[in-house]
């Protein structure tokens, strides 16, 4: 199996079937399907590249610092508290009218 190029696909019947014509002028378009010969960055560069973009940031809190402020038992509190609701034996929240 062989990978075809964009020149290929530029140039393909079926490619060109109803194209715009502001599309058709090969002037135009031909600089930005340029392949180049070599790859912009080395695959040094991009080894080095995913391998910073896995390491996870430094953090001056730890998640449970974030979790902290978070009290589920309060909400549950202000349940309880509230004549409004009813707590109907399903187990569902029943809202007075």
């Amino acid at each position: 199996m062989q990978r075809i190029t964009i020149t290929e696909i530029r140039n393909h019947s079926w490619f060109l079937k109803n194209l715009p014509a502001d599309l058709m002028d090969d002037d135009s378009m031909s600089n930005q399907y340029e392949e180049p010969d070599q790859p912009m960055q080395t695959m040094d560069q991009i080894m080095q590249i995913l391998t910073e973009a896995t390491i996870p940031p430094a953090c001056s809190r730890s998640i449970n610092v974030l979790a902290d402020g978070l009290d589920m038992d309060d909400d549950m509190d202000d349940l309880d508290s509230d004549s409004d609701l009813d707590v109907d034996s399903s187990g569902e929240i029943v809202y007075a009218m």
